[in-house]
This record gives structure tokens, sequence and C-alpha cells, in this order.
């Protein structure tokens, strides 16, 4: 059985009469990365807000490690790390420096942490230079070490590919899959680039005018958004038969409502709807189908 490291239960903000986000419920389980994708405006970062304590919610109940109640809570968020939008950096120190300010902050016992944290995220060659010289993917990267100097079991990263360039999108990716699959840390990102989202989440959470639309993992979405031939017949049986004997494939699936999707002779249709037809069926539908994690998001929010 999986272990939910977060749970929600009809988690509800309320900002002055506007409605930030509306009952939701999550669950998230440990070692697996989440895809947190929505809109401007949909809940993201009140959702984030509300889990790392700066905020509090209208209505609803939040448990993190299986604990719930506000002091149990404050506790369980030492076991967090977070980069909520852009890190405060102080520009005129080095990366040594404004670790060691994070760590006298908050508190974290040892002063090892900081040069294994630099190592971790590839920041230990920057000697004496300040962070007013480092590259925007150097800042995202110093921004991610803040939030493991207390060695998280639990990271959250709000939009960390925001602005880089290909080379820094890449090395914030690599990073964030090694935390995860080195350190087995469980992490929540939240990006607009869901090209990227797509190469690095394990599990995605679609969130829309403040509810939860859907959740599911990247197997599921990859079924859903896989390139394939949608036939729709008058007897998905027979199509089934026809496909295997006439097209010699079995590479083919019937779905609840009678399409038969063929993963197979995508760039063939003609032949395909001739086969069809030549062993008697009516063919009233048959089109290339399949999405982008782009095109399904919009299409599932009725942005096309």
């Amino acid at each position: 059985m999986e272990e939910s490291i977060l749970q929600a239960e009809g988690l509800t903000k309320n900002y002055r009469g506007t409605l930030a986000l509306d009952h939701i419920n999550l669950t998230l389980c440990r070692g697996e990365i989440y895809g947190f994708i929505g809109e401007n405006g949909a809940g993201k970062t009140t959702t984030i807000r509300l889990i790392t304590g700066l905020s509090f919610p209208t209505e609803g109940r939040l448990s993190l490690f299986g604990k719930s109640g506000e002091k149990e809570l404050q506790k369980q968020r030492a076991r967090i790390g977070c980069m909520v939008e852009n890190p405060a950096l102080y520009k005129n120190m080095t990366a040594e420096q404004n670790l060691e300010a994070q760590r006298l902050q908050r508190g974290i016992p040892g002063k090892e942490c900081i040069a294994e944290t630099l190592k971790l995220v590839g920041l230990t060659d920057t000697g004496k230079k300040t962070v007013r010289h480092f590259s925007l993917g150097m800042r995202q990267r110093l921004g991610i070490a803040m939030a493991l100097l207390n060695d998280p079991e639990f990271l959250i990263l709000d939009e960390p590919i925001n602005g880089l360039d290909p080379s820094g999108i890449v090395e914030i990716r690599e990073l964030m899959k090694r935390l995860n699959r080195e350190r087995g840390i469980t992490i929540l990102v939240s990006s607009h680039i869901l090209s990227e989202l797509y190469q690095t989440a394990s599990r995605y959470i679609l969130l829309h005018k403040g509810r939860v639309l859907e959740e599911l993992t990247q197997q599921e979405l990859d079924e859903k958004c896989r390139r394939h031939i949608a036939i729709k017949t008058n007897d998905a049986a027979k199509t089934a038969t026809v496909l295997e004997k006439g097209l010699q494939t079995s590479n083919f699936q019937v779905m609840p409502d009678g399409t038969v999707r063929l993963y197979d002779h995508l760039d063939d249709l003609e032949n395909v709807a001739r086969v069809l037809s030549g062993a008697g069926l009516l063919v009233t539908g048959l089109s290339l189908a399949g999405d982008s994690l782009e095109d399904y998001f919009l299409n599932k929010i009725g942005g096309r």
C-alpha cells in the first residue's frame, strides 16, 4: 500500500469573497514527482501556501505525514523544503554565505549541510563569486539548495524553470529527477511549461478555477495521449477480428464506448479504411487522435 505524505479534504480558501480554492481533495504519495498544472489563478500557489503554512484554509482539513491539527502540522512542516516563485537571495553574498544565512535563520544545526547541499545542486565551484554574477539557472539552483538545507522528505517547487534558457531547464529537470531517484524525495512541482513537466513528473494534478479536474499517473496520461487511429464502426468485436486478420496486428484497444484505438498503421488510414469496408463493416469514424500534455489540458478545461 502506498504511503501518503499529504492529504487534503475539502480544502477551501476564500479571499474577501473570491474563492481561490473550492473544496479540493488531494492525496500525495511518497516517492512520486507530481506535476501541478493549471492556468494563472487556478489555485496552484494558494494550495502551496496552505501546505507550507504561509496561509490558512477557510474550510477543510489538511494532514502531513499522517498528522493534522495546527501544532502538529507545524512540526511536520520541518520535513518540507519549499521554493515559492523567485527565491529571495542576497545578491552581494556568495552561495555559501546565502546558505549560512538561511541555516541560521531556520535554526538548522551543523554547518556541514552547506557543503553537502552545494555539491548536490552543482554549485561547489562558485567560490567567492557573488550571486549578483550568477546566471538565472545558477540562482534557481541556489534557491533549490536553500529548500534542501533541512534534508526534506517532501520538496515543493513553484515555477522553478520560469525564465530559464534551454540548458538551464535541462539542469533543473535532471536535478529534480536525481533528488527523487537517489534520495527518494517526493516532489510537487508547478510549471507553465507542460512539455517539460511531461519529461519530469510521474503523476499529474490538473487544477482549474480552484477545483481539481483530474489526477492521473504517467501511464494513464500516456494511454490517453498516445497517438492512434480512432475507429468507430457498427460492430466493435468484428472490427477487432478484422484488424487481427486483415492487418496482422494486435496493437489495438477496444474502449468502453465501442471506439477501437489502433496504434499501428498511423500513416496509412486509406488502407485501414479499405480493409474494414472490405470486411462489410460500416465505418462511421476514422481519424488520427492523441494529444500532447498541453492539448490534453486545454481540451480538459474546454480551451479548445
